[in-house]
């Protein structure tokens, strides 16, 4: 009963923080200026991907660390050393970035030049600095088991973007989403602290061990987080580059709304990996697993593939009543990122599967071998850039990663393709396609305005879930 109310817990928090994150994206779009937008989004993305360096990997290693007591082990850091430790490593490698950025904004008012725009250089590091806190801080908690916390930190930190907006009119943009962020990391920062400090140890050494042993678990996690970003963040950054910050923010809308046709992926994916480390792990039980993997899979079909054709037959009367006219162009590169959700519905929970596995190497392998597509189609498309080519490349490369995770898994004797299986998974899509692209036509014919079709859709997606989730009880859980 406990872990459901923790699963519970950690849902609601999801929804919220999503549905908070996608008000702030369109309160921005809505009232901010073109550039404005687009200069916030930009630095969204450079703090992102700065974050993920000064992190070191230390996000998936505090979780684990955190729960060991202090002298359990004398090969692994107490709690409270733990924590501490992560913050030194962030604390340490923010300082090394930032005192060239500072000593040169330094150098120029001390000339009296103009040495403002200096400064959202600065301020990205410092987010970056507080995105990796929160992500050690969200780790911590989850340690710990407070999930509450854990979900209200989530939340508070996806309010940077709607701060940010509010105090547009008396301060840039990007100095307020990092002071917001100041601000929610200072109070857990000081709450874990406190709450740590009954679990610290005796010897006075014992912080500079934890860094270096934790320094040395994180950093092969770093380099398996960081392909992903040539995928996503690092495409926002290289089209700000060699075109625009429009282009770049007008991409970072297709990302975000693509993210956010996933969630109902990965509230389906949550609770599937526990069950799949138990059938995972017999080999005996691998043909089982089989079955467990297909009733997930056309779960995934059932619930996202309706949306994704709702979306891809309307994208542009959505984008234009949610962001308005002035981000219309980046429909479509939204659609063809959804073809990256509905690849992942149709090719099932692969990414928790090699987790369940352990097969973290492998992983790694696979993720390295992501890269090569979206380098290769940056390097050739460097001087014709926009938001679509980037969407395209996005999918190449998520593709890639698709079928080497597919070969891995499938060489480790887990089964999750096989031909007839498969089969059944395309008829099973090209069923849900057909059938909501016929609601969708229906739902235009019957009502002009579009805000009344999406409500006629929805009460009869609501009706499909209902009879989804009796169905699959069956299947997964009978």
């Amino acid at each position: 009963m406990r872990f459901i109310r923790a699963a519970a817990t950690v849902l609601v928090g999801q929804v919220i923080a999503a549905a908070l994150g996608g008000v702030g994206l369109v309160l921005a779009a809505r009232l901010l200026t073109t550039r404005d937008f687009a200069d916030l989004q930009v630095f969204i993305s450079t703090a992102s991907v700065l974050a993920l360096i000064l992190g070191m990997g230390l996000v998936n290693v505090v979780a684990r660390t955190i729960t060991l007591e202090a002298g359990m082990d004398n090969n692994a850091p107490g709690r409270f050393e733990c924590y501490a430790a992560a913050i030194l490593v962030i604390g340490l490698i923010s300082a090394i970035f930032l005192l060239p950025s500072m000593s040169h904004t330094f150098s120029a008012w001390m000339q009296n030049s103009r040495w403002w725009p200096d400064l959202p250089i600065t301020f990205a590091i410092c987010a970056a600095a507080f995105m990796a806190l929160q992500g050690i801080g969200d780790s911590a908690l989850r340690g710990l088991q407070e999930f509450s916390l854990q979900q209200i930190l989530a939340v508070l930190s996806r309010l940077a973007v709607i701060a940010a907006v509010l105090a547009a009119p008396y301060l840039d943009s990007r100095v307020a989403y990092a002071g917001w962020l100041f601000f929610v990391q200072c109070v857990f920062l000081i709450y874990l602290l406190l709450r740590l400090r009954g679990y610290r140890t005796a010897s006075s050494w014992s912080i500079t061990v934890s860094i270096k042993r934790m320094t040395g678990l994180g950093f092969p996690y770093l380099l398996a987080a960081f392909p992903s970003l040539f995928r996503t963040e690092l495409l926002v950054l290289w089209l700000a580059f060699v075109s625009s910050a429009v282009d770049g923010a007008s991409f970072r809308i297709a990302l975000r709304v693509s993210a956010f046709l996933a969630i109902g992926l990965d509230v389906i994916q949550t609770p599937y990996l526990p069950k799949a480390v138990i059938l995972v792990s017999d080999r005996a039980r691998h043909a089982k697993f089989g079955a467990f993997y297909e009733a997930v899979t056309h779960l995934q079909l059932r619930v996202i593939i309706p949306p994704l054709i709702v979306f891809f037959y309307f994208h542009e009367l959505l984008f234009v009543l949610i962001f308005g006219e002035r981000y219309e162009g980046a429909s479509v590169p939204a659609v063809i990122l959804a073809l990256t959700v509905a690849l992942h519905a149709i090719f099932g929970p692969l990414n928790n599967t090699l987790i369940a596995a352990g097969l973290a190497r492998q992983k790694l392998a696979v993720e390295l071998i992501s890269i090569g597509l979206p380098v290769i189609g940056m390097a050739l498309m460097w001087d014709s850039p926009d938001a679509l080519t980037a969407a395209v490349i996005s999918v190449c490369g998520n593709l890639a990663w698709f079928l080497a995770a597919i070969t891995l898994l499938n060489r480790q004797g887990i089964p999750v393709i096989a031909v007839k299986p498969f089969l059944i998974r395309i008829r099973l899509t090209l069923i849900l396609c057909v059938g909501t692209i016929i609601l969708c036509f229906s739902s235009a014919v019957l009502f002009v305005n579009i805000v009344w079709s999406l409500c006629m859709l929805a009460v009869v997606y609501v009706v499909w879930g209902l009879h989804t989730r009796r169905t699959v009880r069956l299947d997964i859980l009978g």
